[in-house]
């Protein structure tokens, strides 16, 4: 899969995250790829929402929970959002982004560096896989995945 791939699916994720948090908070919105603090923004409560679309945790059993790119700090060592959204594309789980650092510092979850070359985008990438089985206990919710596909 390359880079364009998989920012056409994130995309098309934060599209249906952003509906499905509509159905509670009708003035969710969707703040876009040019803002990297959160992707959502919800105006009746203030919150912001991270998206996180993990195909391979459904094969693999863990989420790839970044916290690096190229030695920069970036995934949850930046972000600003208060609850990250991880669809597995078998479920979608709920969590602030204080109880996913305590499920990662909790279950001793040690950060690992991978090259990713996807063509044209070459990186290392700084993070931690986190097992579905301990990650699910930190979460708010769990819910059937939004980003069922053929």
């Amino acid at each position: 899969m390359t880079f364009k791939q998989d920012l056409e699916i994130g995309s098309e994720f934060e599209q249906r995250l952003c509906k499905f948090i509509q159905r509670r908070y009708p003035t969710a919105t969707r703040i876009g790829s040019a803002f990297a603090d959160y992707d959502i923004f919800i105006a009746e409560t203030g919150m912001k929402v991270e998206c996180k679309y993990d195909k391979k945790a459904k094969d693999t059993g863990n989420v790839f929970i970044e916290l690096k790119s190229n030695d920069n700090s970036s995934g949850i060592l930046s972000s600003k959002a208060d609850y990250y959204y991880i669809d597995t594309g078998e479920k979608l789980h709920c969590i602030t982004l204080s109880k996913l650092f305590e499920c990662i510092i909790i279950n001793h979850i040690k950060p690992q560096t991978y090259s990713v070359n996807q063509g044209e985008f070459e990186m290392d990438m700084t993070g931690c896989l986190v097992p579905l089985d301990k990650l699910a206990p930190y979460c708010i919710q769990i819910v059937p995945t939004l980003m069922k596909m053929n």
